[in-house]
């Protein structure tokens, strides 16, 4: 049995694109230890942003988690959601102390 925690995230979790991708970008350093993806990052960057606004919005919808995975081509396992899941909390509330 899985110990992954349910960490599904509503479109609400994410108010502006830029907060999404830096979730992305921080999962993909400090999760994966992977700084050799932002060539991919970047392309599907531009990617996103030329589909329309329903695709986006069902992109969007993918945990950040997800797309960074994807980016990379890691697997994730219970271990990475957990680091993630710290990694995410302490952005937020970064986030929340600079607002």
């Amino acid at each position: 049995m899985s110990t992954i925690p349910t960490a599904i995230a509503s479109i609400d979790e994410y108010p502006s694109v830029d907060w999404y991708w830096l979730v992305v970008e921080e999962t993909l350093t400090e999760v994966f230890g992977r700084r050799d993806c932002d060539e991919n990052l970047y392309q599907l960057k531009d990617e996103i942003a030329a589909i329309n606004g329903i695709e986006q919005l069902l992109f969007f919808h993918a945990e950040p988690l997800d797309t960074a995975s994807r980016i990379c081509g890691e697997a994730v396992t219970d271990e990475i959601v957990h680091h993630y899941l710290q990694v995410k909390a302490q952005l937020q509330t970064v986030s929340l102390q600079q607002s």
